[in-house]
């Protein structure tokens, strides 16, 4: 017997319902961004370059994601993270490697970041103070020597990547569509008819 036989098609449906939300929630999520990324791409403009030292050398963390983890003296409490796509451009790691505790570097973050975290010349959002306060995702990563990050070749791939997410944002649409279609029609078929006779 399958999973169906053990739940009522009402149950079935209402998980359905949740399933299918989901799924939307994700798609439109993802072609937002997808669209953002493709015809909208971000400038330097939409960035601030802050210059700082580093508390000790940068960490690379690699388990399920993998990502490098900077510490600078001038923003003690802060994490300034290369993940995701950006990792996956970042280029002369073994040039990380011999970063330590007194270099100078330079990182290249999100305005609203640095404006609610760094300099705190602006109130931070309730989502900035909720999710990942500690984090700040760096898109450009420079020593005097080196240039690890480059934010040109961070905007090239995210359009790159977009094209995918675009396309896998229209399935969790089409697919929460024809599902939650599939399952209603189940669901009307098990409720009873009523038919009251006029007399």
């Amino acid at each position: 017997m399958g999973w169906r036989e053990n739940i009522s098609p009402k149950r079935a449906w209402r998980g359905a319902v949740a399933a299918s939300s989901f799924f939307v929630v994700l798609g439109t999520y993802l072609a937002i961004l997808s669209i953002h990324n493709i015809f909208f791409p971000w400038t330097k403009r939409d960035f601030i370059e802050f210059v700082g030292t580093l508390e000790e050398s940068p960490k690379f963390e690699k388990g399920k994601n993998h990502s490098l983890k900077i510490k600078l003296q001038e923003a003690k409490g802060f994490e300034f993270t290369i993940d995701g796509d950006n990792y996956t451009v970042m280029k002369n790691s073994g040039g990380i490697g011999s970063l330590d505790h007194g270099n100078k570097v330079s990182v290249l973050v999100d305005k609203s970041q640095y404006y609610a975290k760094i300099s705190k010349s602006i109130s931070p959002t309730f989502l900035q103070q909720t999710i990942n306060w500690k984090w700040i995702r760096v898109y450009e990563f420079k020593s005097d020597e080196h240039t690890y990050l480059d934010l040109i070749e961070v905007l090239e791939e995210l359009k790159r990547v977009a094209k995918f997410y675009l396309i896998f944002g229209f399935v969790c649409w089409i697919g929460a569509y024809f599902y939650l279609r599939y399952e209603y029609q189940i669901y009307m078929k098990s409720k009873p008819f009523n038919i009251t006779n006029s007399q």
